[in-house]
């Protein structure tokens, strides 16, 4: 067709392009309707410039040559391209399909290595040879709501959906193969949520294996497998959803991968496996996510500073690791047990927000930064032949009507978990069985009429004076396990103290026991008391006598000293000295009155 040449396509039939020949459209490009290629075999089409048709169809044993053109089938509601012979398009810049894309048992598709085959509006796609190859670089629609169905399974080089626009696998199959370059990019939908729906993503690109924009969304099924060899690139504000037993996997080859998943990106119903292909593969965490099970089978996970929410249960295998950096882990589960299994890793802050009975159990040990649990009525469950060590900070916290358990998972043969020597320590409302912490600071209960103990090694429910540093009471590092507060019982035991403890400010705490031995001044400060007040034989109590003294009862077997510098009135409330020194300490000579 030449420059001013008008072609009218037929309104019925088609056109058939038999023999050795080449077709050229010189004009504004227009449609030449239903093609076929070929009648009676070893023909060979070869395109000469762009070419639009509505229908196009290569005969068996035929072929067309796109050349470095472009081809266009249209959507006419028919078939639109099918490929029974050879469909050649190495060159081409683009095939532009808008209707059913058929390559049938006995036809051969050459991609172009660097055009595009582009899917549009709506349209199924089917590869049914018997040895599938690759359809090339694929883009799925032009963001005018398409709607493209694989209705096989389906091998391509690259493939992007376009915002506004869906591709559905039907308990399909969609493999992406390495080239080099972006994997699999979805600014629109995925649908894998068909049953036996997969995605394996070959790409080994170490940042954009498979990219989501700001606006797309993937649907997985309940067997899904979504599997990347490279890393993963998730904008905020995409949306994964998935169906219960969905698997996430990487499968990375040397090197490290990024993988920013983003929290909104997951569904606490995915399962998420790291398990390296080749040896020496890092997955570099660059965002915060929520997730089923957390599996490592191989290779290292980086998880920086991010937060990883876990649904279900954490498993590092014998060749996986966890760098835990300053990450945070946090196990939530509203209907049953999880299970943490860390192999050789540490963790960092481990926060446990498991609601139910059964609670989180630990099946090896592990060193972590912080633990904390506040969830009344749950259990945390001890590895008898392993340690937690806590290295700064422990909080845990029950009700008075609903306590945590902490247990051994062998019942009678004590657990270790200790808290590191430094590290401070919030524990409340427990119940502790079989479980030695020998190795770190005695760990206290705050409320020791209502917590208890059975088979617990280094547990007790008041505070220890020490003196390490000074004599100054409200410096926490002359405590063990840190400074008490008006709940705790506190004692100043004969052994094991540097300085003897002085009041710098007034001070409330439940009980004071004085050991003999020991001492306590009040030094002018005022001494609250809601429990007991113990002042043991061969110990001294020293006051001034002005300072406002208040406690529910007194053993008073020591030596009481006061050491006033002005005229006073002795306190009321201690009615009976075992031992009683007046010694002055200033220049004046003070009266003491009853």
């Amino acid at each position: 067709i030449g420059a001013n040449g008008i072609y009218t396509k037929p309104s019925s039939g088609k056109l058939v392009l038999d023999g050795i020949l080449t077709i050229t459209d010189s004009s504004t490009i227009q449609n030449f309707g239903v093609v076929e290629i070929g009648a009676d075999g070893d023909s060979t089409v070869s395109l000469g410039t762009a070419v639009t048709v509505d229908e196009l169809t290569v005969i068996e044993s035929d072929t067309l040559n796109l050349s470095s053109y472009n081809l266009t089938v249209t959507d006419t509601g028919e078939n639109g391209l099918t490929v029974n012979g050879t469909l050649n398009a190495l060159n081409s810049l683009q095939v532009i399909v808008k209707d059913n894309f058929v390559i049938a048992i006995t036809g051969t598709y050459t991609p172009s290595t660097t055009g595009t085959l582009i899917l549009d509006e709506t349209l199924n796609l089917s590869d049914n040879r018997e040895t599938q190859a690759t359809i090339g670089i694929v883009q799925i629609g032009q963001g005018a709501s398409a709607d493209i169905t694989f209705t096989t399974d389906i091998i391509a080089d690259r493939l992007t959906i376009t915002a506004n626009d869906k591709l559905t696998l039907p308990g399909k199959k969609l493999t992406i193969t390495d080239t080099g370059l972006n994997g699999l990019t979805i600014n629109g939908i995925l649908d894998a949520s068909t049953a036996d729906s997969d995605i394996d993503v070959n790409e080994t690109s170490l940042t954009q294996s498979v990219v989501l924009g700001s606006s797309s969304e993937l649907k997985l099924s309940s067997n899904s497998i979504f599997s990347s060899e490279g890393g993963w690139d998730g904008a905020v504000g995409n949306t994964f959803t998935v169906a219960s037993g969905a698997k996430l996997k990487f499968e990375g080859g040397q090197g490290t991968r990024t993988v920013s998943l983003d929290l909104q990106t997951l569904s606490s119903s995915l399962d998420l496996e790291f398990d390296e292909s080749v040896e020496g593969t890092t997955w570099d965490i660059e965002s915060a996510f929520s997730c089923n099970d957390l599996v490592i089978t191989d290779g290292i996970l980086k998880a920086n500073d991010k937060t990883l929410t876990i649904t279900g249960d954490l498993t590092v295998g014998a060749n996986g690791s966890f760098t835990e950096e300053t990450s945070t882990l946090t196990f939530s589960n509203s209907t049953g047990l999880q299970t943490i299994t860390t192999g050789s890793s540490n963790l960092y802050n481990l926060n446990l927000e498991n609601t139910t009975s059964s609670g989180v159990t630990f099946a090896d040990g592990f060193s972590c930064y912080s633990l904390t649990n506040t969830q009344a009525g749950t259990k945390i469950t001890f590895d008898d032949e392993s340690e937690v060590v806590v290295t700064n900070s422990i909080s845990i916290t029950g009700s008075e009507l609903s306590l945590i358990s902490l247990v051994s998972d062998n019942a009678g043969t004590q657990a270790k978990f200790s808290l590191s020597s430094g590290g401070s320590q919030s524990i409340s409302y427990v119940l502790v069985t079989d479980i030695d912490s020998s190795d770190g600071v005695k760990l206290i209960t705050q409320d020791d009429e209502i917590s208890t103990t059975s088979n617990a090694s280094n547990w007790g429910s008041v505070y220890i004076w020490t003196g390490e540093v000074s004599s100054d009471w409200s410096n926490a590092a002359n405590w063990n396990p840190g400074l008490p507060s008006t709940i705790h019982n506190v004692i100043i035991p004969t052994e094991g103290v540097t300085n003897n403890p002085v009041l710098t400010q007034a001070v409330s705490v439940k009980g004071i026991s004085i050991r003999s031995g020991r001492s306590l001044s009040l030094d002018g400060n005022n001494l609250t008391l809601t429990g007991s007040f113990t002042i043991d034989q061969g110990s001294t109590f020293i006051l001034n006598g002005d300072e406002t003294i208040s406690f529910g009862s007194i053993t008073n077997n020591g030596l009481v000293k006061y050491v006033g510098t002005s005229d006073v009135t002795l306190p009321s409330n201690i009615a009976s000295y075992t031992n009683l020194e007046f010694d002055e300490s200033g220049s004046l000579d003070p009266t003491y009155t009853l």
